[in-house]
């Protein structure tokens, strides 16, 4: 009879919302960026004026994100995201072809 250990709920919780922050570290190239402005609201008691800075910098964050995706998925490279081990490299290629908007 094979052995199985029983799990619990809150186990069983734990072990699906670490897949999930894996999974969003990968899908999401601006994840640094989201938890900045988040941490800043709070420290600011959500006043948003005193955190454009950092929505700005999401928001340029999400515009060359954006385009690195869209240009890779026109040209047939998968995954259209990169992996966050070469973001660096990539982003370095990209930066040389556009400006980001202030």
């Amino acid at each position: 009879m094979p052995s199985f250990k029983q799990i619990s709920n809150y186990e069983e919780f734990e072990m699906a919302k670490k897949q999930f922050k894996e999974g969003s570290e990968i899908r999401n190239p601006c994840l640094t960026e989201s938890k900045m402005s988040l941490k800043c609201l709070d420290e600011n008691m959500y006043v948003r004026d005193k955190c454009e800075e950092y929505f700005e910098n999401y928001r340029n964050c999400k515009h060359f994100w954006n385009y690195v995706s869209r240009d890779r998925m026109s040209k047939g490279i998968w995954p259209k995201v990169p992996l966050p081990e070469d973001r660096e490299a990539v982003k370095k290629e990209y930066l040389k072809k556009i400006t980001i908007k202030k």
